[in-house]
């Protein structure tokens, strides 16, 4: 018996009699006062979600490390709330992580980029279905144009050429870097500390204060270098590496950890340009009315 099937049923009641009517006068009211007039299962189907990461890329004391899968609730009206206005951004699809989620001991915000995505597809395939429609503007001829991306064709991508070292224990990464040779530790950057970079572009901004991606970003992942792990040191270093060892630290995030690939062969139905784009991922994604 399920969880919700015993909700339905009524309480016990130890002062409950027998009550001695006659077999005519007990069909006059022949349903029970709780029963199901739609004869439906009210307990919401779920799914299990493949991580990319395969809990590998989270510190022991995360509930993700080594959680290979995990399992969530299909959408119902409830979930499509959270995107039923334009006005939806990238909090919405935390809502939406966080509601449907069955192990309530994990938050959107403990998630990797690539497992939060993997979510949200695995959602929108099971509560739309596998063909997202959407308007794609063509470079070529300036026009957009509709055309359909199945979802069933995304992929997870892994680097074999990565050679950095993931220390669970510490969370973070160690490589050398190709033009100074320095043996750095990296920071495992998450959304958190994304958001302290944004946060930083912000007051930044609001007092008109020169604010640049790249050294804020080395001087956020940057733990050590060459076994010197001092703070003031370490940023004059962000500040003056080698333009090469700056953009390869960069791009070793794109790389480090496992990615989905959403990329698909797109053709306009104007000029028949033919490209490569990757699904758009807005609030629109969960919107099948626009």
């Amino acid at each position: 018996m399920t969880r919700n099937s015993k909700r339905l049923q009524p309480d016990a009641n130890p002062e409950y009699q027998e009550n001695k009517t006659k077999p005519a006068e007990k069909a006059s009211n022949p349903q029970p006062r709780n029963s199901n007039p739609f004869g439906i299962s009210f307990v919401v189907p779920t799914e299990y979600v493949k991580l990319p990461s395969q809990g590998n890329y989270y510190p022991v004391s995360s509930p993700l490390y080594n959680r290979e899968e995990l399992e969530i609730r299909f959408m119902t009206a409830k979930e499509e709330d959270v995107f039923a206005s334009s006005d939806a951004g990238g909090s919405s699809f935390e809502k939406l992580i966080d509601s449907i989620l069955i192990d309530e001991s994990i938050s959107s915000k403990d998630l990797l980029e690539e497992d939060k995505m993997a979510i949200l597809l695995s959602a929108r395939k099971s509560g739309y279905g596998q063909i997202y429609k959407t308007k794609v503007f063509c470079g070529n001829c300036k026009e957009d144009t509709d055309h359909e991306f199945d979802l069933s064709k995304v992929t997870t991508k892994h680097n074999p050429s990565n050679k950095s070292k993931y220390d669970p224990n510490t969370d973070t990464f160690k490589f050398t870097l190709p033009l100074s040779k320095l043996e750095v530790e990296l920071l495992n950057i998450g959304p958190k500390h994304n958001e302290s970079i944004e946060a930083e572009r912000k007051q930044k901004k609001k007092y008109n204060l020169p604010f640049n991606f790249t050294i804020s970003f080395i001087k956020t992942a940057l733990v050590s270098a060459n076994g010197v792990a001092d703070p003031q040191e370490l940023s004059k270093l962000a500040e003056s590496l080698p333009a090469a060892d700056a953009k390869h630290i960069l791009n070793f995030y794109a790389d480090c950890r496992p990615n989905i690939d959403t990329t698909q062969e797109v053709s306009c139905s104007v000029c028949g340009t033919v490209t490569e784009r990757e699904v758009p991922l807005s609030w629109a994604f969960f919107r099948t009315d626009i």
